[in-house]
């Protein structure tokens, strides 16, 4: 039961994550991935920093506070940074 739970939340996490790359690319925020696989590898790496980050403090025995947490943010932004800059080149060529 809370394996099939726990499996419901995964799917609507990634799906909610598969949106959020899509309307920030509909509304220029980011460069749109040119493939379906490539907007799935962005899925899994935002996914496994959200979902994993916190435990991975827990486990690592390193402390859960407001450092850390910006930590987490900063491995987000990096992720997301070279569609940013993707797309600022791309504009920065076409203007």
């Amino acid at each position: 039961m809370l394996r099939e739970r726990w499996l419901e939340v995964r799917q609507r996490g990634y799906a909610g994550f598969r949106e959020l790359i899509a309307a920030f690319a509909m509304a220029g925020v980011v460069a749109a991935p040119a493939e379906q696989a490539e907007i799935d590898r962005l899925a899994d790496m935002c996914w496994l920093i959200s979902e994993f980050w916190l435990p991975n403090l827990e486990v690592s025995g390193q402390p859960v506070d407001p450092t850390q947490l910006d930590r987490g943010v900063a491995l987000m932004l990096q992720v997301l940074t070279s569609i940013v800059e993707a797309l600022q080149q791309l504009k920065d060529t076409l203007l």
